[in-house]
């Protein structure tokens, strides 16, 4: 059994963690509630909707000890089903159109409580960037005894996708679903009723931080510098005068 993942507490005063087992290949997540003695009671399993989500596009580097490595296929659309705050699931479905993505906002019975379609223009890949993006994969390639499935450049998506498949729901309700396109890391930012707000201007650097948390005015995200030094770095949000 792995933990890992989602802690927090739900709105009504549960305390979530995440939970992954091995021997079933099995996400669940537990439930507990504080008792009288400050304790942590069992309270339940939260279990994700049952969704049939097209399988994410992987390359499998095996080796003769028996160890295994599965990466992503470089730019290749994947859906995501996220937890979002309390007991919600998100899913990100990349695959709902050929030029919009779909943000669906679930219980954890399954029902949906909130539909997104965003459209969008697919922005092309240039062929360095392609190139670029299965070399970083030839680290995994010396000593392996058999990679599934072989890839050439070729084969590697020609436009973007979507959306990279990391998704925040701030303190305040506000969607961040980011994505990555020729100017590096961008985000698409929703109201809590999913209205499209617009791209927030970033700072250099947001591709390689760790984003922790986002509030109605900031987010809070980490890094480690060359010399393996982590850092908390503070990027205050600045909203456009309604006026």
């Amino acid at each position: 059994m792995t933990r890992g993942g989602f802690r927090g507490w739900t709105e009504d005063g549960r305390f979530l963690l995440s939970e992954y087992d091995r021997d079933s290949e099995r996400s669940f997540t537990r439930a507990f509630r504080l008792n009288s003695e400050g304790l942590l009671d069992p309270a339940g399993v939260v279990e994700p909707p049952k969704l049939e989500l097209p399988e994410r596009q992987l390359i499998v580097f095996e080796y003769p000890s028996g160890y295994r490595i599965e990466e992503g296929v470089p730019f290749a659309r994947s859906s995501r089903l996220p937890r979002g705050r309390g007991t919600d699931w998100w899913l990100l479905c990349a695959h709902c159109g050929e030029s919009s993505y779909d943000i669906i906002r679930m219980s954890a019975e399954g029902d949906t409580l909130l539909t997104i379609r965003r459209h969008y223009e697919p922005v092309a890949i240039p062929d360095s960037a392609r190139a670029a993006a299965l070399e970083r994969l030839e680290r995994y390639v010396e000593g392996a005894s058999r990679i599934t499935p072989r890839l050439s450049v070729d084969d590697v998506p020609r436009v973007y996708p979507p959306f990279d498949g990391w998704f925040w729901v701030s303190e305040d309700g506000t969607l961040w679903l980011r994505k990555t396109g020729p100017g590096g890391a961008a985000f698409d930012v929703f109201d809590r009723e999913g209205r499209y707000l617009g791209q927030p201007e970033l700072p250099p650097g947001v591709e390689g931080m760790w984003i922790r948390l986002i509030t109605d005015s900031a987010i809070y995200a980490t890094y480690d510098d060359e010399l393996g030094v982590n850092h908390v770095v503070r990027l205050d949000i600045v909203r456009p005068d309604p006026g």
